[in-house]
């Protein structure tokens, strides 16, 4: 993803007004949430790819905070004394790392971090190879929400997906980026020549083979069959989900200017109080704020 250094010196991710819709959905989770599991000992967010920490709109200029600065400042919705207790930043390009942990300290020497820096790990690694080892760091009855802002199917292997529930946790939550037009259909050309080269990539990234017969069927028809397969890529993806979580639910769409498709964002839970937090979320950011009491 382009890149350019933002005002307070530091490297910043270039993203519109698209990057700023999935996190319309993290800020309205996010706090009800931590209302919801206060009984936990430990609540973590873990971000897998977490970047530099700012993004900054190429057309405007205008630079707002990602997700992982996003959350340490985050209070319960009706319990603002209470905040995740631990948070897991985890980035593979070194210039990300070091840009995000220092704007990490910064935070939290200003006192705008609820965490204190100690709780706050900043992980310089491949999200997949860590993954399983940092998750075997909390306890089974932890509430754990997993972040996963991929940008390419081949970064996010469905292996991970099943690490994430691979160590028993009972309240772990998944919030996953599912890039479709941006990635995925990317690696679909109609050649079947050139479809083999990108097969290990999907096969992966889906856990299955079965998207193979969803994008040769695109080839007999029209446009209608091409936005079949679109909608049945995505379906395979979120049936795939339910292996490992009851409720799975698309909570937005993320086109750009021009009504461009980019990506999906998914979110998948266990437990019947994050489906309705998701859901009541998930009406917050179509109606920009609309709603104002929580649906329990």
């Amino acid at each position: 993803m382009p890149t350019r250094i933002a005002s307070d010196g530091l490297r910043a991710r270039e993203s519109g007004e698209w990057a700023a819709t999935k996190l319309r959905f993290l800020d309205a989770f996010g706090p009800p949430a931590i209302d919801a599991t206060q009984r936990k000992h430990r609540r973590v967010f873990i971000d897998l790819f977490a970047g530099p920490g700012l993004n900054t709109d190429p057309h405007t200029g205008a630079e707002f905070e990602a997700s992982s600065l996003r959350v340490l400042q985050m209070t319960g919705k009706r319990r603002p004394d209470l905040a995740f207790t631990d948070a897991v930043l985890v980035n593979l390009n070194w210039l990300d790392h070091r840009a995000l942990e220092t704007r990490v300290d910064r935070l939290v020497l200003g006192r705008h971090s609820r965490l204190p820096r100690a709780r706050i790990r900043t992980i310089r690694n491949n999200a997949n190879a860590v993954l399983d080892l940092l998750l075997a760091d909390y306890h089974r009855l932890d509430y754990l929400w997993v972040f996963a802002d991929l940008e390419a199917p081949r970064q996010f292997p469905f292996s991970s997906i099943e690490a994430v529930r691979g160590r028993g946790h009972e309240s772990v939550d998944l919030y996953v980026l599912f890039p479709l037009e941006m990635g995925i259909l990317r690696l679909t050309p109609y050649a079947p020549g050139e479809l083999d080269q990108y097969a290990p990539i999907l096969t992966g990234f889906f856990g299955t083979d079965e998207w193979r017969g969803i994008v040769e069927r695109r080839t007999t028809s029209g446009p209608d069959r091409i936005n079949a397969c679109r909608r049945e890529l995505e379906e395979l993806y979120i049936r795939q989900l339910k292996r490992h979580w009851q409720f799975v639910d698309r909570v937005c769409e993320v086109r750009m200017t021009g009504r461009r498709g980019l990506y999906r964002m998914l979110f998948a839970t266990d437990h019947e109080a994050g489906q309705k937090i998701a859901q009541w979320a998930k009406g917050q950011c179509a109606t920009d704020g609309g709603q104002a009491e929580l649906p329990f």
